[in-house]
C-alpha cells in the first residue's frame, strides 16, 4: 500500500523512486500496489509512476485514462498484476491468458512539487 508521506517531493503514492525502481524493479516485488485512502494527489504521476490500484482520492480517478489519454503499457501492466493476483488465488476460473505488458514508452521528466 502506497503512502501518505512524500519522498525527493513526490507523494509515495505515485513516487517512481519507490514504486518503479526500488518496489518493482531492486526488490522484484510482484503483487499490486493500492494507493491509501485519499492519497493520490495527481492521476497522470499514480498512472505512469507505478501505482496499480487507486483507492479513494481528489484527482479525477481515471477521467483522462476513459478517454485513453495513458499508454496502455501502464494499464495492462496495472491489469497483469491485478489479474495475476486472481488466478494465483484460484479467482478466475475460465479467464484467458495474461496481456503482456509491452515495452514502457519513454519515461517523462516530473517537474517538482505539487
Amino acid at each position: 500500500m502506497g503512502a501518505y508521506n512524500l519522498y525527493k517531493n513526490h507523494h509515495d503514492c505515485h513516487n517512481d523512486i519507490m514504486l518503479n525502481q526500488i518496489l518493482k524493479r531492486d526488490w522484484k516485488f510482484d503483487g499490486v500496489v493500492i494507493s491509501d485512502w485519499g492519497g493520490c494527489h495527481d492521476t497522470e504521476e499514480s498512472v505512469t509512476n507505478g501505482l496499480d490500484v487507486e483507492f479513494g482520492s481528489w484527482t479525477d480517478g481515471l477521467t483522462m485514462g476513459a478517454t485513453n489519454a495513458y499508454d496502455n503499457y501502464y494499464l495492462a501492466d496495472a491489469y497483469k498484476r491485478l489479474m495475476t493476483k486472481r488466478h494465483t488465488h484460484g479467482l478466475s476460473k475460465g479467464a484467458s491468458s495474461l496481456p503482456s505488458s509491452g515495452t514502457p514508452p519513454p519515461r517523462r521528466a516530473v517537474s517538482g512539487s505539487r
